[in-house]
């Protein structure tokens, strides 16, 4: 028979949003693959210029299939006599130089080094120039654990090139923080 009410209405099937809204993006870890960054955009292969403000170093991608890669290869092209030290944090890259002043820019007009997030043109000191977040493609696959937040981090610095000591909380959450 009909009426004037409609399905949804008699169910409760259709419900006005809540007003409150979480960022599902996985954190970033080094096996991060970069056609997942950029909510699925991903990075397009291209080469980066690192500087230290009097030598530079081009450097590029082309090779590289997680963000892990990005970083090792960062640090194994340094400029000049530099140690460039990158970290995957939980949303970006965060790039540091021992002495100089850090720049980071583009090669031959492309856009790799703002994809990446650490496009840097004024100098920073020796940095770090902490990165932007990267929002990794939430997939099916993605583990339930890398959704909510970031695990709190903390870095036991060494001597030489990736030589530090990571210590991370294997949940996510502001109580671990400052441990």
């Amino acid at each position: 028979f009909q009426s004037n009410v409609s399905g949804s209405q008699v169910y409760g099937g259709l419900s006005q949003p809540s007003g409150v809204s979480a960022d599902l993006n996985p954190v970033l870890t080094w096996e991060t693959r970069l056609s997942d960054l950029r909510s699925g955009e991903g990075i397009r292969t291209g080469s980066i210029s690192v500087s230290d403000g009097t030598n530079s170093r081009t450097i590029s991608i082309a090779g590289a299939s997680t963000i892990g890669d990005i970083a090792r290869l960062l640090e194994a092209n340094p400029p000049g006599n530099r140690v460039v030290t990158a970290r995957v944090t939980s949303r970006g890259l965060e790039v540091s130089l021992n002495g100089g002043n850090l720049l980071i820019g583009e090669v031959a007009g492309g856009t790799t080094a703002a994809e990446l997030g650490i496009k840097h043109t004024v100098p920073a000191g020796p940095g770090p120039i902490v990165g932007d977040d990267l929002n990794p493609q939430l997939k099916l696959t993605t583990n339930l654990a890398d959704v909510f937040g970031g695990r709190s981090r903390a870095y036991v610095n060494g001597d030489g090139s990736r030589n530090d000591l990571i210590v991370e909380a294997v949940n996510s959450g502001a109580q671990y923080n400052n441990v």
